[in-house]
């Protein structure tokens, strides 16, 4: 069987301020460590490799990096991007100049500079208020809300599900504090099989698969990582907002397949 990945790059929108400078917009890119933690191999190509100098993963260690080489496809890859298979994938191979990523983490390459790593996990139901909020930014009932990150004492990232109209399922993760909601949408329709916005997943939105590596949150744009766990592998997606800070708009996409 042949397994095609496919990686897509969006044209950045135009933000205002420099908190997402154009080394994490264009030569941004998602990685996985190997079983030692030492190297990351990128799963899409940065557009100048030799450029890219920092990781951030998903434990929170933010770690200098350095370029190593290009590493071609050996015969025994078996197309799944996890460190048993790290070896034998085509991609870039970046070293860890210092410390070490937990073995077979996801990080993402080039973060801003101004990235906040989550100060603690937070897996508790929303505020009355943020239903509230939500409901009408989105003009559409609230289903399920939680807390599942906390960057500081005013700022949260929530999952959200929304009512369902006829076949059409929304779910959203929501960076938010006292002032501003920003939405990253994760529209979905449900399939033949009962499966709406992952394989396997039986219709439901579950929140516990999602991580936030990282968030900006500026006076005139905001940006996310986020890494979300299924049953056949990873959806990657880093996202900043523009000036009406409304909507996070994805940068870049990626995806790690992992099914056994």
């Amino acid at each position: 069987m042949t397994v095609v990945k496919v990686c897509i790059r969006v044209v950045p929108i135009v933000l205002a301020a420099g908190l997402v400078p154009r080394a994490s917009r264009s030569q941004g890119a998602f990685a996985y460590a190997d079983s030692s933690g030492a190297r990351l191999l990128a799963l899409s190509a940065p557009s100048s490799p030799t450029s890219v100098v920092e990781a951030l993963c998903r434990s929170g260690a933010r770690l200098p990096i350095r370029f190593v080489g290009h590493q071609s496809r050996s015969p025994g890859d078996n197309g799944r991007q996890r460190a048993s298979n790290f070896d034998y994938e085509e991609g870039d191979v970046f070293e860890v100049a210092r410390g070490s990523a937990r073995p077979d983490e996801t990080c993402f390459l080039a973060p801003p500079p101004a990235a906040k790593v989550p100060r603690t996990p937070a897996d508790s139901v929303c505020a009355a208020g943020d239903s509230t909020r939500l409901s009408q930014a989105k003009a559409r009932r609230v289903v399920s809300c939680r807390r599942i990150v906390t960057v500081d004492d005013l700022t949260h990232v929530l999952a959200v599900e929304f009512e369902r109209r006829a076949d059409s399922a929304l779910a959203s993760l929501v960076l938010t504090d006292r002032d501003q909601m920003s939405f990253l949408d994760f529209p979905a329709a449900r399939g033949p099989e009962g499966d709406t916005w992952r394989v396997g997943d039986g219709g439901t939105f579950d929140p516990s698969g999602f991580g936030v590596l990282f968030v900006v949150n500026g006076p005139a744009e905001r940006a996310i990582a986020v890494a979300w766990a299924g049953e056949e592998g990873e959806s990657l997606v880093f996202a900043a907002t523009g000036p009406a800070r409304g909507a996070f708009e994805p940068l870049v996409r990626d995806y790690r397949y992992w099914v056994p």
